[in-house]
């Protein structure tokens, strides 16, 4: 009995299978977001990527991403302000003497239940001054993929092993 519930308390954490789904976009010719002004875009999962599988609507799970921004300035010296805009999250940097710059975006639960949604996630950028432009913007979420089995909560799986172990020792009670 012992070793079924050390097999099963072994075995359960490997149905875990975390996936990846990243999609890049490389603006071509780079947007030039001015002085109060803004881009909006989307990024897209559900579409065929080289390499990767895209995101099933679905069957699939996202349960964290992250947005990474390429900007590029085109007056190194000035203070651009920068700001991003996605579902649940308005988020502003101010960027001083920069020519180039990754500004990452975190997670925002809304954000995730609309990639669980349709997939796709809506990305406003834009400025109250200074002008920069939009050359890549990139999202990288994980989940699972499939219809796979999901994972149980630690407390589920001991509630589990209590429950067998109260088994097996009414089991040896009745047998004495």
């Amino acid at each position: 009995m012992k070793s079924f519930l050390a097999a099963l308390l072994i075995a359960v954490p490997a149905l875990a299978h975390a996936y990846t789904w990243d999609q890049t976009i490389n603006f071509d010719p780079a947007p030039q977001i001015t002085s109060k002004s803004s881009y909006s875009f989307t990024h897209d999962l559900t579409l065929p990527n080289s390499g990767y599988d895209n995101f099933v609507v679905g069957s699939d799970s996202i349960d964290n991403y992250s947005l990474i921004l390429g900007l590029r300035n085109d007056a190194i010296g000035q203070i651009d302000y920068v700001t991003i805009s996605q579902p649940g999250l308005f988020s502003s940097s101010t960027l001083k003497n920069w020519s180039v710059r990754s500004v990452t975006s975190n997670e925002t639960y809304q954000g995730i239940l609309s990639l669980n949604d349709s997939g796709k996630l809506a990305i406003t950028i834009s400025t109250i001054f200074g002008n920069f432009f939009l050359d890549t913007s990139e999202l990288i979420a994980t989940g699972t993929q499939g219809s796979q089995a999901s994972v149980p909560e630690p407390a589920s799986i001991a509630l589990l092993a209590v429950g067998l172990i109260g088994i097996a020792v009414m089991r040896r009670t009745s047998r004495a």
